[in-house]
């Protein structure tokens, strides 16, 4: 083997590397893009993840707080049934007077409260489920804020709910003050 062969050699095995350092180098960038983007997306599944625990959280909570409504509703249901049944027994008068038509008035609104009650139950039972089929969907654009409004929308429902209830509870109250003075006005008559 000659010089020349040597130098032929030498230079064919430098471009043979230089090639190979070419090639090694674009897969190494190629690798870490890929590197990079297994990070980000490891970032966004753990974000997503703890948006998901604080969503259930979210769900639990509001899952107790229905059946606190429920509970209240049933109360509401036990205490109207014995006054439902002495509306039914109570003997009829040839003519109503005020006080009367006003305790009708307020079972009407009673019961019309109940109603709405158990529309805005439904109504929050449908909203959980919406925000479970959500849950299901993992890319979504802005999973936090869609979970922000749904969370609002509930505890104004919630609230809305509250305030019903209260009044409704009033009304009760003195419905029943009036139907035990109405009781006992007669024993007093005779």
């Amino acid at each position: 083997m000659n010089y020349r062969l040597l130098e032929e050699s030498v230079n064919q095995w430098k471009v043979e590397l230089e090639e190979l350092e070419r090639d090694f180098i674009a897969q190494a960038t190629q690798v870490n893009a890929w590197d990079r983007l297994l990070l980000q997306s490891a970032e966004r599944v753990a974000e997503l993840n703890g948006q998901v625990e604080c969503a259930q959280l979210d769900q639990q909570r509001l899952e107790h707080e229905l059946d606190y409504v429920a509970a209240q509703q049933a109360e509401l249901e036990r205490l109207l049934a014995p006054l439902e049944s002495a509306m039914r027994t109570a003997p009829a008068l040839s003519v109503q007077q005020h006080a009367d038509m006003e305790r009708e008035h307020t079972y009407h609104l009673a019961d019309n409260i109940n109603s709405q009650l158990s529309c805005v139950s439904r109504d929050i039972s449908d909203i959980v489920e919406q925000l479970n089929a959500a849950n299901a969907v993992s890319a979504q654009d802005k999973p936090l804020e869609q979970i922000s409004q749904v969370m609002s929308a509930h505890m104004d429902a919630l609230a809305w709910i509250q305030r019903h209830a209260d009044q409704m509870k009033q009304k009760l109250q003195d419905l029943e003050r009036s139907c035990q003075q109405q009781r006992t006005e007669p024993l007093l008559d005779r």
